[in-house]
């Protein structure tokens, strides 16, 4: 009997927390209430406190989903790319593309402020670490496997390509100047190949 319960609540966790990602990307991130999503998951707002300890707890996996995803195309992104300019371009373009793709999640994602007091689990941290380790490994070949460079290209590049994305989805380039995300990721990318050599 125990185990069946343990079962059912894993099982409406999981259910909890994809139809949360529904409800981002139908309403946004301001739809999302404990209460709207144990409406759509026909239960009472006790059950989802039951399994998940409110809004931040179900975003942090929400968000974990989402970092799953990004980490699947940038993965795809470095395989197999013999040039260090053309790694670091199929990582930017995929990062852009899954922002103008799902900005809803994007924004869930980088945009929403947990509590103070919320203490981000470990798991989520090291899906993070895992999108880095998957940047630096493909980058290492090129930079003579030196892991400082590494590490700091993987980041300059994540921030440059984050801060266009975030003009882009405010409609902000045009304070810069630019037309273009291109125009400017072209430009990041050439300045991160050399500034690494």
């Amino acid at each position: 009997m125990k185990a069946k319960t343990i079962s059912d609540h894993e099982n409406l966790k999981e259910k909890i927390i994809l139809l949360a990602r529904d409800i981002i990307a139908e309403e946004g991130l301001s739809a999302l209430t404990v209460r709207a999503v144990a409406k759509r998951a026909g239960c009472a707002v006790g059950m989802v406190y039951k399994v998940l300890n409110g809004i931040d707890d179900i975003l942090i996996h929400v968000n974990a989903i989402t970092l799953d995803d990004l980490h699947g195309l940038i993965k795809d992104a470095v395989k197999g790319k013999k040039s260090m300019q053309k790694i670091l371009s199929n990582i930017a373009y995929v990062y852009l593309g899954f922002h103008k793709k799902h900005p809803q999640y994007w924004s869930a994602l980088f945009e929403y402020h947990y509590d103070d007091d919320y203490e981000v689990p470990e798991f989520f941290d090291k899906k993070i670490e895992a999108i880095f380790f998957t940047i630096e490994n493909a980058l290492l070949p090129h930079l003579g496997n030196d892991s400082h460079k590494a590490f700091t290209t993987a980041r300059v590049l994540w921030a440059g390509i984050h801060g266009i994305c975030t003009l882009s989805l405010r409609g902000s380039l045009s304070r810069v100047k630019i037309k273009t995300e291109k125009e400017l990721i072209d430009q990041l990318v050439l300045g991160c190949t050399l500034s690494a050599k």
